[in-house]
């Protein structure tokens, strides 16, 4: 009887050991789970990253291009500022011609 009393006391303890080495092993699993998820935020952050950089790569060049462009047609450089400005004088003197008194 103290010979199976003392079996069963092992077979407890032994039990107990399986159960905390499962718990560790969870916690472990947990702990990796999450390192790799945070990876994989990194990796599609830094993709995402890439990718926009790529498109704005992309619309510089495009912007250079109709700019040489806009210069080829006008036949030198071309002063957006100072276009922008004589549109706006023209647009007003325009406007206020229509209104003038005979």
């Amino acid at each position: 009887m103290a010979n199976e009393l003392d079996r069963l006391k092992g077979q407890l303890e032994n039990a107990k050991k399986r159960e905390q080495d499962a718990k560790e092993r969870v916690a472990e699993m947990k702990k990796l789970a999450r390192e790799k998820a945070k990876a994989k935020q990194e990796l599609e952050r830094k993709i995402k990253a890439l990718e926009n950089k790529k498109a704005r790569a992309a619309r510089t060049k495009r912007l250079i291009e109709i700019g040489a462009y806009i210069e080829y047609l006008t036949g030198g450089e071309f002063d957006l500022e100072n276009h922008k400005s004589n549109s706006n004088q023209e647009n007003l003197k325009e406007y206020f011609s229509k209104w003038k008194v005979q």
